[in-house]
């Protein structure tokens, strides 16, 4: 299983991940916020298309998400930045909700 760090920054209220990142079956996605960012900040990850992953969210502090399946296509990802935990609903930052400007996922 091949890693593959996914390092998103953001600026203000918004992201930017690496456009696109590529991956293989068996490979395990590592997101990850720049060093040096706040130790109460927590990302959510969600996956358009979860079916070829172990699942379709992600939080910081999780287990990687590991792609079971080979990918038929690209899809992408809508990311979230919370102040502490995501429950309490403190949104700093966020990508759309269509992945337009989030992060893109192309099989390798």
């Amino acid at each position: 299983m091949a890693p593959v760090n996914v390092t998103l920054r953001y600026e203000g209220s918004t992201f930017t991940p690496p456009d696109p990142i590529q991956v293989d079956q068996n490979d395990t996605i590592h997101f990850l916020l720049p060093p040096g960012s706040p130790a109460t900040h927590t990302l959510r990850i969600t996956l358009k298309n979860p079916q070829p992953f172990s699942r379709g969210r992600f939080l910081t502090g999780e287990d990687p998400i590991t792609v079971k399946h080979k990918l038929a296509g690209s899809t992408t990802y809508h990311c979230e930045l919370f102040d502490g935990d995501p429950a309490n609903n403190v949104v700093l930052a966020h990508s759309a909700e269509d992945g337009s400007d989030g992060g893109r996922i192309d099989p390798a």
